[in-house]
């Protein structure tokens, strides 16, 4: 089942087109996009698309651009909406972001404005992380606005199930706390526990998307980010949070860890890969030490390492056209 295409105008000084596209809780939805030469996103195949998407359950997002290849943006686009499992008849319904800028240039400097939403007290090291992923995006011409801190009622554990990641319910839940935040900010849900659903295993942060749509209130709307892990240590974890807001703004990571069929990387030209051939261990999983020397210091490598901090000038680039930032 698809939503109707519909087609839109894009104005010369275009710099990204952000999309959201909702529908019952149970669907699982991809988008599809092309312009009127090229095939940007095929819906049956998101993930392997010229310009990535990642399907999701009952809400997913996409960016155009997020890969050079989607350089330069045409005219118009023309986008779908497509249930690939319906467990509903609900309809589905799509929003669109356009981004625009001075004759269509990327800023040099933009401003991300921030909204901390506390469930529970602040762990201690908090502004010590703020300071680090402040410094992390600083470099790349981002500059984090002094945030917004907010308390909050909502659940201090969450639990992500491992196989839906991003989907879990529990996630959605405590994201749309975004709609007590100031209009116009990006949300960071802090709540005292972030773990793996029947596990001990915890996290350090969650962003709700790739990327996080400029809407306050949905399942996806911000990161969540977990107090206890980083407590113990504050420097990676704003440098996990970074990692997070990478995400959000729209970028992947520059090599995916387990091996499905080779190695995926991201759609960035001048980001580094690291090739499927460096796993000396075999366990089909790169890990942070086989990547050395290839991607593992990149802000966006997957295992986000302690001190993987940089970003290339076209991941720069790719995050400044981000509808969240301005």
């Amino acid at each position: 089942m698809a939503a109707g295409e519909e087609t839109i105008a894009l104005p010369a000084d275009t710099l990204s087109v952000t999309l959201l596209a909702t529908a019952a809780p149970a669907d699982v939805l991809s988008l599809g996009v092309r312009d009127p030469g090229r095939v940007l996103v095929d819906p049956t195949a998101p993930e392997g698309s010229l310009n990535r998407v990642l399907r999701g359950q009952g809400l997913v997002t996409g960016v155009i651009p997020s890969s050079t290849a989607a350089l330069p943006l045409a005219s118009s686009l023309a986008i779908t909406a497509v249930k690939l499992a319906s467990a509903s008849s609900e309809p589905v319904t799509v929003s669109a972001w356009v981004k625009r800028a001075e004759a269509g240039r990327v800023p040099a400097v933009q401003e991300l404005p921030l909204a901390v939403l506390f469930v529970g007290p602040p762990p201690p090291g908090f502004d010590v992380a703020l300071g680090e992923l402040g410094r992390i995006w600083r470099a790349a011409g981002i500059e984090v606005r002094e945030p917004v801190r907010l308390p909050v009622d909502g659940p201090t554990r969450v639990a992500v199930d491992p196989a839906l990641g991003s989907d879990s319910p529990a996630v959605g839940a405590v994201l749309r706390l975004s709609e007590q935040a100031p209009p116009g900010t990006l949300a960071l849900v802090v709540v005292q526990d972030l773990g793996l659903a029947g596990g001990e295993l915890g996290l350090w942060a969650l962003a709700g998307g790739i990327p996080v749509p400029p809407r306050a209130g949905t399942a996806r709307s911000g990161v969540v980010v977990g107090a206890r892990l980083l407590a113990r240590d504050p420097i990676w974890g704003g440098q996990i949070i970074a990692h997070e807001i990478g995400h959000a703004l729209g970028l992947y990571h520059t090599t995916e860890g387990p091996l499905v069929n080779g190695a995926l990387h991201d759609q960035i030209d001048d980001t580094a890969d690291c090739p499927a051939a460096a796993d000396r261990d075999g366990d089909a999983t790169l890990s942070a030490s086989e990547c050395d020397g290839h991607d593992a210091a990149n802000l966006m490598f997957w295992g986000t390492p302690r001190g993987a901090t940089r970003l290339t000038v076209g991941q720069a680039a790719m995050a400044r056209r981000s509808a969240l930032v301005r």
